[in-house]
């Protein structure tokens, strides 16, 4: 139900909290908050069957970074979110795929 996060930042940094899941359907959704830490996070992951053996993922992100220096630590290190989103799901879809068993 609880998960803990680091992130390394530049200037060897780390950015560290807790988040509770606050909803889980399996192979359909889950949703977090954060409860404690340098940062405040929510979201949610929905998975979509599509035909063709195929699934849309789709993910909501919203993140508060906190003020001063720390703040712009975080600014720096979800710069670009989309991108660094874009990257992750690729590398998710290689685990994915790299897992499942070829059809002959």
């Amino acid at each position: 139900r609880t998960s803990h996060w680091v992130m390394e930042g530049p200037l060897n940094t780390e950015i560290e909290w807790d988040a509770e899941t606050t909803r889980l359907e399996e192979n359909k959704r889950i949703a977090w908050s954060s409860i404690t830490g340098d940062i405040k996070t929510s979201g949610q992951v929905t998975f979509n069957e599509l035909a063709g053996n195929e699934v849309e993922v789709t993910v909501m992100l919203k993140y508060v970074p906190p003020a001063g220096l720390a703040g712009e630590i975080v600014a720096e290190l979800f710069s670009n979110p989309e991108g660094k989103l874009v990257e992750d799901l690729r590398n998710f879809k290689r685990t994915i795929e790299a897992k499942q068993p070829q059809l002959a």
